[in-house]
């Protein structure tokens, strides 16, 4: 069972320069608040500009399309480029909610942060996809109803390496594709989520126990 691979991802990349750790901490601030909004912050040179959008509740994408999730309510897209000779590299967080439960007073939600980093490249043809590596991290909150913030339950860190890539040979100059799903149930006897999430090179299922969270008066 895996609950969080020890490596950290930027420790991964040889010619990262630019820091993460600020960019996490911009977009899990976000998602413990949990707002409905959809949220854009860019970064450049040190100053940070932010957009919100209001989309309506219904999908605009598959609830599993992770990569995609940040143009949805809870969506949050973090984004820092500028490295490298051609200014292009640099890390983008993006993701959001994927899904939830409630008992009683309680709403259980699961989200995901794509981490992706990329890496500075010459920019032709306009056709070619940045050179990637993508990574995940996914986040089982607890939440109270009508009080504000979530505590987090779990984290899951998976690292490039750990996903399963399928190249295109019909199409060169784009990266090669992922099918990373994470799903959330919930069983209100028991008080236990259950997360499993495919498209990994290992398969991985966990089960919670959300009782101490859930029989609490506030998030521990």
């Amino acid at each position: 069972m895996v609950i969080a691979v020890a490596a950290s991802f930027a420790g991964t990349i040889a010619h990262a320069s630019m820091p993460r750790e600020p960019l996490d901490k911009i977009w899990e601030d976000h998602m413990l608040e949990g707002k409905s909004s959809s949220i854009h912050i860019e970064i450049k040179k040190g100053t940070i500009s932010k957009s919100e959008r209001h989309p309506s509740e219904t999908r605009t994408v598959t609830a599993t399309d992770a990569a995609m999730l940040f143009l949805d309510p809870y969506g949050i897209i973090v984004r820092e480029l500028g490295e490298g000779f051609w200014g292009n590299g640099g890390w983008v967080l993006q993701g959001g909610r994927l899904d939830n439960a409630s008992d009683e007073n309680s709403i259980i939600q699961l989200y995901v942060k794509v981490v992706q980093y990329r890496h500075s490249y010459f920019p032709f043809p306009f056709e070619r996809d940045a050179p990637t590596d993508t990574g995940y991290e996914f986040f089982l909150l607890h939440r109270k109803k009508d009080i504000p913030g979530a505590a987090i339950v779990r984290k899951w860190t998976f690292l490039p390496q750990d996903v399963v890539l399928r190249e295109n040979p019909h199409q060169p100059l784009t990266n090669p594709d992922s099918n990373v799903q994470a799903f959330l149930s919930y069983e209100p006897l028991s008080r236990i989520a259950m997360v499993k999430i495919t498209g990994l090179t290992h398969p991985f299922e966990e089960r919670v126990d959300l009782s101490p969270y859930i029989q609490s008066t506030s998030p521990p």
